[in-house]
């Protein structure tokens, strides 16, 4: 008889035989109590240690065992690839034993468990005998993992490879409760959703029992306000891809009502709000079902469904069931059965036109909104199923009437009546972007060539919104070559906008019509001849298409035109100057008197003497024969006509060059363009000069001083000198010449000190009691200006931002001597 001695021995030499045979002993006599309560602590410490060693080295052995054993079975699977698969009882048996022991491993044995269970994989695929009672802890595994937060999508298609297992699961045992979890699971995780596997799996998972049919559709429901918008579509495609693949009656109709139909009148009655909300979201996922109504029995199960619904939400007296059910009947137009005679068609199809025309006259300005949308759309559905062809058979004749009467009638009440919708700017946009969208279909010009005028006030209305639509279509216009855009809307009434109008309208105006009046590819006096007109038909209109101008084209083009512009002006200058020489009635006096105000005689003489010199250069090069392949450079200037002889359409160009020249000089002060800014810079001085020499019209000469500011004041020393004379001797007064214009322009050119210096002169005898404020200089060599006149240019000298920060970094000491001047 085995004793406790007998048992420590065993232990202690990992006998496990004979720890096996002691234990069965003292257990049959009763007697193994007794013998582990005469044990010490120390030696119970002892025997447990031992044990503890035992077990865990046999567990060992063990997983070592069953790994080799899963290798071995595994080859032998794969050692029968193309060949009748002979798979041994006793090799049953053993994968059965594994099998039973296979949710026993723990986390540490997680390659054993992969192990093990591709190897029952494999087993279900090559069709084994005894596959399935294989294959129930084998699902479970490959659920956890593929549900787990580190699941890939290669664990989802091991999941779907394997799917019909489901097939023998009786889900209403109460033992199915776990895998049921798992199942629902898989609905809302993104490894199965944005894998295509994995929405095959789920929609196969629809497939399988009423019960988990309805569970797995609430899951769906109760997540989809958190939902991402890419997972809508997947959604859509679980539910028509379940309905598809369902054999059974029951379960399709199961689908059909308890999942689809009720998703419907959720959308139909769901709250509106964000792009959030339930009803989008709804109406997403059903919008992708009625996108796929072309293949077999989709449409015939959408016009099922939707009739004990769709139909009386559109009366309903709730605006947002109405607003729902309006965009759900517009996205699945038309809704029929193919199944119906072509009575039944008709009918069906004519309540869906009363309902629209319902909706058009909407008391709900919403209503009406979405349904001039909708209407849009189905008008340029219908004019697709209009032949061009004119003779059809006799048996469409009537159905050809028919469509041509439903769009008459709609166009009809979008222009002459939703088109004037007082109550709602929205609705007018609608219109107008319906007209818009059948503008894309070349079949609607015809009609459109009639109707598109009508809106042609549009561009006034007192919402910008509206008026943003409305020059949308004239662009959308513009690119047919049926309708030309100023046949739609008056020239006159366009510019008069790009006047007046906010930016993104200006924005609109000026890709429309730039081409236009800047025709890049014409010659140079064609393009000429397009800024005068331009110029002449609203001037104001004029300067801010060239403020807005650089922005249409790039900085090389930009440079070009401006290049373009200072030609012209510079023939038309030295033509009209000719003229002035011929004529022998011309008083030179008052002409010399009248310039002394604008630049100088200095600057006259010179100009006057270029300009011979020019003269005397063309007359030479004109007698001079081109050689042969060369071109001559006359070609390539513009043809000034009559029209810039007059000094309104002078002032037009220069303002034209100088906010051009405005808008791009942020661009040419990059050191990449400095060689074509001092270019630039080179022609415009020319052209000032030579202007200026001509000019008889104070505006002009404001124009060209307000360009000159922007020029290197040694470009122009003659006209800087002129401007500091005329503000020193008080004459800046006589409204020839704005006064903040003439002070930028000189702080501009660097003559702020100047400037400050007449102030102190003036005011600094004011408050220092009549002592002069710089010593050394006679009074008499000094014209004091006005104590008006004084401040008057502090207050513009300071105003401009370009002049505050020349003033700041290059006359601060001269600012704070004029203010030490000042304090008494």
């Amino acid at each position: 008889m085995a004793t406790k001695d007998n048992l420590l021995e065993s232990l202690k030499t990992k006998d496990i035989s004979n720890l096996i045979q002691c234990i069965k002993e003292l257990s049959a006599n009763d007697v193994l109590n007794d013998a582990l309560a005469g044990f010490s602590r120390r030696l119970l410490q002892e025997l447990w240690d031992s044990v503890q060693s035992m077990f865990v080295e046999e567990l060992q052995n063990t997983a070592m065992l069953v790994f080799c054993i899963t290798r071995l079975a595994h080859g032998t699977l794969m050692s029968q690839e193309g060949f009748d698969l002979f798979l041994p009882p006793s090799f049953i048996e053993v994968a059965i034993l594994i099998h039973g022991i296979f949710p026993s491993l723990g986390p540490e044995h997680a390659s054993l468990k992969d192990d093990i269970s591709r190897l029952f994989e494999s087993w279900w695929l090559k069709k084994g005998h005894g596959r399935e009672e294989l294959m129930g802890n084998t699902l479970v595994y490959l659920l956890t993992k593929s549900t787990g937060p580190k699941a890939t999508k290669s664990d989802v298609a091991r999941v779907y490879a394997v799917c019909h297992v489901l097939d023998s699961v009786n889900f209403d045992r109460e033992g199915a409760g776990a895998l049921v979890d798992l199942l629902l699971q898989c609905c809302v995780l993104p490894q199965f959703l944005n894998s295509s596997q994995g929405v095959k799996f789920l929609a196969y998972l629809f497939t399988l029992n009423p019960e988990l049919t309805k569970m797995l559709h609430q899951t769906v429901k109760n997540h989809l306000p958190a939902t991402p918008v890419s997972w809508h579509a997947k959604f859509s495609e679980v539910y028509l891809k379940a309905w598809q693949e369902a054999k059974n009656p029951d379960m399709r109709e199961v689908i059909e009502h308890q999942c689809i139909q009720d998703l419907m009148h959720r959308a139909v009655h769901a709250q509106r709000g964000g792009q959030s909300s339930i009803a989008k979201v709804l109406f997403r996922i059903l919008s992708l079902i009625h996108k796929k109504k072309t293949q077999k029995g989709v449409e015939a199960m959408l016009t099922r469904l939707y009739e004990p619904i769709l139909w009386r939400s559109l009366m309903a007296a709730n605006s947002d069931v109405r607003i729902n059910a309006a965009l759900l009947m517009f996205d699945t137009f038309p809704l029929q059965d193919a199944d119906l005679n072509r009575q039944q068609a008709d009918a069906a199809l004519q309540k869906q036109f009363d309902i629209m025309h319902n909706l058009l006259s909407d008391p709900v300005p919403e209503v009406r909104l979405f349904a001039v949308r909708g209407v849009g759309n189905v008008l340029n559905i219908y004019w697709e199923l209009i032949p061009a062809d004119v003779s059809v058979p006799f048996i469409f004749h009537d159905l050809i009437m028919f469509l041509l009467q439903v769009i008459k009638c709609f166009i009809t009440k979008l222009i002459e009546d939703l088109a004037y919708d007082v109550s709602s700017p929205a609705v007018r946009e609608a219109v107008l972007k319906a007209m818009q969208q059948l503008c894309d279909n070349h079949l609607c010009i015809p009609l459109l060539q009639n109707v598109l005028p009508l809106l042609r006030n549009f561009v006034h209305d007192t919402s910008e919104r509206v008026r943003v639509a409305m020059f949308d279509l004239l662009l959308k216009v513009k690119g047919l070559r049926a309708i030309k855009f100023w046949n739609l809307v008056p020239l006159e009434h366009i510019l008069s906008r790009l006047q007046v109008d906010s930016a993104p309208i200006v924005r609109r105006i000026m890709k429309l019509i730039h081409p236009s009046f800047v025709p890049l590819q014409e010659a140079a006096g064609e393009q000429v001849s397009r800024c005068v007109t331009l110029v002449k038909l609203n001037m104001a209109a004029a300067r801010q298409f060239y403020l807005n101008l650089p922005r249409c084209l790039s900085l090389e083009d930009t440079i070009r035109y401006i290049t373009l512009l200072c030609k012209a002006l510079i023939e038309s200058a030295h033509k009209l100057s000719g003229k002035s020489a011929q004529s022998p009635h011309e008083d030179d006096d008052d002409a010399h008197t009248s310039k002394d105000d604008n630049v100088g005689e200095k600057e006259k003489d010179k100009a006057k003497s270029s300009k011979s010199k020019r003269k005397l250069r063309k007359t030479n090069k004109k007698q001079r024969p081109t050689a042969v392949g060369q071109e001559s450079d006359e070609e390539d200037k513009p043809e000034a006509d009559g029209e810039l002889e007059d000094m309104a359409v002078f002032c037009g160009l220069v303002e034209a060059v100088y906010l051009m020249h405005t808008v791009v000089l942020t661009e040419l002060d990059a050191n990449t363009n400095k060689e074509v800014k001092e270019g630039l810079a080179k022609k415009l001085s020319v052209m000032v000069r030579e202007v200026m020499a001509v000019s008889k019209d104070p505006h002009l000469d404001a124009a060209l001083v307000a360009l000159a500011g922007h020029l290197p004041s040694r470009a122009l020393p003659h006209i800087a000198q002129n401007l500091f004379k005329r503000l020193k001797s008080g004459s800046c007064f006589d409204g020839s010449i704005d006064l903040k214009l003439m002070v930028k322009s000189l702080v501009l050119w660097g003559k702020a000190e100047l400037i400050i210096q007449v102030v102190k002169d003036s005011l600094g005898s004011i408050f220092k009691n009549g002592e002069d404020s710089t010593p050394g200089v006679s009074q008499a060599g000094r014209n004091k200006i006005s104590p008006e006149l004084a401040c008057a240019l502090i207050t513009n000298m300071i105003t401009p931002a370009e002049c505050r920060h020349i003033l700041l970094t290059k006359n601060r000491q001269d600012l704070k001597d004029l203010i030490d001047c000042l304090i008494p």
